[in-house]
């Protein structure tokens, strides 16, 4: 399916509590009455701040499946996509086209399909909405460092670590030597916060993206919107408002 089909679908999975695959292999498993890890840690630290305003963090939080195992962006995501995806089907994807459309074999079609949802997971929890995490990233733009005005979607974020690798592999072929050297650069770029695991960030200076990063967080196409948008964004802030709020927000006030 496409993108916002895929987003369209996590909402059906939470108002059922069942889970769906996305694609043989790849199941989206609703973490229904604030389970999942997005909701555990939304208040946690200086991200209750962030958050003192948003009381349903977590409401449409999910997991990721891939045949029976829980993704994780480095090691499931980005090196398989670095690897074994052309640059250019990986931005087929980040744009919203359907990972069976654009996938050859059946292998391919599972990671496209893998990627995508990854992708799903951070244009659900990330963004402006009550029931989402704070993000530089959210839609429809943001300011850069240099004062431009450019589009903005919280699947930007990976979409930029996957560029970055694909910059520091190059041309060159897959190899021991380069899956170390993409491995040892995104783990450089992990950061532990408001006990969380490890995760990757955004690359920061001030209060923007750092110039370094800005042209690989950009959209090279000037195409893709965000996926939670229009009349869907209409659907899940209407699930929302009949929805209680996450058991450990504790009020604009704090204790």
């Amino acid at each position: 399916m496409e993108g916002p089909s895929l987003v369209r679908a996590i909402l059906s999975a939470h108002r059922t509590g069942r889970p769906f695959a996305s694609f043989d292999g790849v199941t989206i498993e609703p973490q229904t009455g604030y389970r999942g890890l997005v909701a555990i840690t939304a208040y946690n630290g200086w991200r209750y701040s962030s958050h003192r305003n948003r009381p349903q963090v977590g409401l449409f939080d999910l997991k990721v499946i891939l045949q029976g195992r829980g993704i994780e962006h480095v090691r499931t995501v980005i090196v398989p996509t670095v690897q074994s995806v052309q640059p250019e089907i990986a931005e087929a994807v980040f744009r919203g086209e359907d990972p069976r459309d654009i996938g050859r074999r059946l292998e391919e079609k599972r990671g496209l399909a893998t990627l995508q949802a990854a992708m799903a997971e951070q244009e659900v929890n990330w963004g402006n909405e009550v029931f989402q995490c704070k993000t530089y990233f959210a839609p429809p733009d943001r300011r850069t460092y240099d004062r431009r005005v450019v589009s903005s979607r919280p699947r930007d974020l990976l979409m930029g670590y996957i560029r970055r690798c694909y910059a520091l592999r190059g041309r060159r072929r897959w190899s021991v030597k380069v899956e170390e050297e993409v491995l040892e650069y995104l783990d450089r770029h992990r950061q532990q916060k408001a006990s969380r695991s490890a995760a990757l960030m955004p690359q920061m200076k001030g209060r923007y993206v750092h110039p370094e990063w800005e042209r690989f967080h950009e959209d090279p196409s000037g195409t893709a919107e965000p996926w939670l948008w229009g009349e869907l964004l209409e659907e899940y802030r209407s699930f929302a408002n009949t929805a209680p709020d996450n058991p450990k927000y504790r009020g604009p006030t704090g204790p």
